[in-house]
């Protein structure tokens, strides 16, 4: 299927939902949506939004994202912001931690309904099982999809066979459109949260609060699994493990910062506590684990810290 452009798909749903309302009942949300719309197309082309404030407020995607769940827009909706949104993060230098943080808490306010399953007509159920794979629902959904067809309306199957083929097609149709557009966002979902994962920087000042964000913006990605909006348990590992990685950068480019307390905080906690971070079993049981591959980069950026700080008291002495 051919790619809309975002602005254009803008541009069509901002405008249908600002003038299907009665003309002699001006509203004030109806200028807010056209202002709204005129922002975003006016600051995704200033380098300024990229480099200096979508990496801090994430606002703008998060406004789209609210009225396509207000107004009940299609899944491309979705798709197409946050793959516009993406694009233009990757051209940023960096993202902002606790704002990336509060995005990915919103997220299944958001994005939830895309995600609710295929509701079986006549079985009043829905496919929406986590241990299975995208085929293994869709088998599911489709097996239901004729038995319920045969045992509701065989005597249409005899009567008017041509019919009933038409309307059992349609229903497979609709069920497999709905089970792949729904991993086309999902994949679009993760993509986006690499990207922001990737790029995350913290304030060396706030020390051990950086850890504490590291410990929440985990729990809200493992949260992304309650409402099927990430399905794979390796998805959400390799989620976790950019996480890691990342937080691992910013404690080696600020080993000398930090305080022994702080190193010994972060010890305690994953020595003590149930991280979510490490709660996850390891997809890859032949690597090291994420908890030790962190506890190692804290020993080694620790041993730096006490190293100074040694020969920071011998200098004093010597003087």
């Amino acid at each position: 299927m051919k790619r809309l452009l975002l602005y254009a798909l803008i541009s069509a749903w901002f405008t249908t939902f600002i003038y299907a309302r009665t003309p002699e009942k001006p509203s004030t949300n109806q200028d807010s949506a056209a202002q709204l719309l005129q922002s975003i197309q006016r600051d995704l082309r200033d380098p300024k939004y990229r480099q200096d404030i979508l990496p801090n407020n994430f606002s703008y995607l998060m406004q789209l994202l609210e009225y396509g769940e207000q107004t009940k827009q299609s899944r491309e909706f979705a798709q197409e912001s946050l793959s516009l949104f993406s694009k233009v993060l990757k051209g940023s230098e960096y993202v902002n931690s606790y704002a990336f943080g509060s995005f990915i808490e919103r997220m299944p306010s958001m994005l939830k309904h895309y995600f609710a399953g295929y509701q079986l007509e006549s079985a009043n159920q829905l496919i929406v099982e986590n241990d299975l794979d995208m085929l293994e629902r869709l088998q599911q959904t489709v097996t239901s999809i004729v038995y319920s067809k045969f045992t509701k309306d065989f005597a249409t199957c005899k009567t008017d066979p041509e019919q009933f083929l038409n309307d059992l097609t349609h229903k497979i149709v609709t069920a497999t459109t709905q089970e792949i557009t729904t991993e086309q966002l999902r994949q679009i979902v993760i993509r986006f949260l690499e990207v922001g994962l990737s790029k995350l920087i913290w304030n060396p000042h706030e020390q051990e609060k950086t850890w504490e964000s590291v410990k929440s913006i985990s729990h809200h990605l493992a949260t992304l699994m309650k409402y099927n909006i990430v399905d794979d348990l390796n998805d959400v590992d390799e989620l976790f493990w950019t996480l890691v990685h990342r937080y691992r950068y910013f404690l080696e480019l600020h080993n000398t910062t930090m305080p022994l307390s702080f190193y010994a905080k972060i010890k305690h906690d994953i020595r003590t506590q149930k991280l979510m971070l490490f709660e996850l079993e390891e997809q890859e049981p032949f690597l090291q684990t994420k908890s030790s591959c962190l506890i190692q980069t804290i020993l080694t950026q620790e041993a730096k810290k006490r190293a100074l700080e040694y020969h920071r008291r011998a200098e004093r002495r010597v003087l």
